[in-house]
């Protein structure tokens, strides 16, 4: 076992080799699928091809996933950090529940290999500290998310207004709810963009949002990020338990993605242990 490839690089193997393509055999049968119903009127093939890039795309995936697990998880030595991350990147999962990638197939020498590696898992993860990370982290909202956000509402607001002024039943009944959901969000998101109140801030002593006081890491627990969604629908959180509860923090209009905001809670923690030694 030589342990010589780091976490980001598994990772990203991972995402090349196991869920872009799977994803990609799925959107080229579905493509096939409608373009075969558009130019000849033949929806039970549509139907048919829907189906089968389906099962093809979930079977390329479940076979290439167990490969990519047996080969990551023997070359990565923080086999914690990476089971963390592949299981937020949706290349590894907790269940067999039938579905879009997230079958789990291996074979009978891959359940084997498996069990052997779960020897590397009783051992704690090396902390490596990053120095280019300051002593303590303040994540704000982003500005340029806010901006580009209250330019769309803005013109979907124009084109609410623009509606009205044709003076149709059909027109009003359209433009008017554009305008109203247009000119809510506009003035929610020109709200929040000027709100420099940080809402996250960490560092080796805890941690804190602008919803939860600060907590020491040793009453902190299960800190991580999660992703509910997929796609451009996919929603980001932090989450943590603490003394009095549990916090679920939004993450998507912060100046900070969810990937950096595992990194950081890692490398914190990592901080505040090392401190104990």
């Amino acid at each position: 076992m030589q342990e010589t490839v780091s976490v980001d690089d598994a990772i990203k193997k991972g995402i090349y080799i196991v869920n872009l393509p799977a994803l990609l055999i799925f959107m080229i049968g579905l493509t096939a699928s409608f373009a075969m119903a558009f130019l000849f009127f033949r929806p039970y093939e549509m139907i048919a091809g829907l189906i089968v890039s389906y099962v093809l795309a979930t079977a390329y995936r479940a076979i290439m996933a167990a490969k990519w697990r047996i080969w990551a998880f023997d070359k990565v030595r923080n086999v914690h950090e990476l089971h963390e991350r592949a299981l937020t990147e949706k290349l590894i999962h907790l269940t067999n529940r039938p579905g879009f990638g997230i079958i789990n197939y291996n074979s009978q020498k891959q359940k084997a290999q498996w069990q052997q590696l779960q020897e590397k898992f009783q051992q704690p993860d090396i902390f490596i500290d990053d120095q280019s990370v300051t002593a303590e982290t303040i994540i704000r909202y982003s500005v340029f998310r806010y901006v580009i956000w209250t330019l769309l509402f803005l013109l979907m607001t124009i084109l609410g207004i623009y509606l009205c002024t044709l003076g149709r039943v059909i027109s009003y009944l359209t433009g008017i709810p554009l305008i109203i959901t247009g000119a809510v969000n506009t003035y929610i998101k020109i709200k929040n963009m000027f709100n420099r109140a940080p809402q996250i801030v960490m560092n080796k002593d805890g941690l804190r949002t602008a919803d939860t006081p600060f907590y020491r890491w040793n009453e902190i627990a299960n800190e991580k990020t999660i992703r509910e969604g997929t796609g451009k629908y996919a929603t980001y959180y932090l989450y943590y338990d603490h003394p009095k509860g549990s916090n679920k923090f939004h993450l998507n209009d912060l100046e900070v993605n969810f990937i950096r905001l595992q990194r950081l809670l890692r490398l914190y923690r990592g901080r505040n242990d090392q401190r104990k030694l």
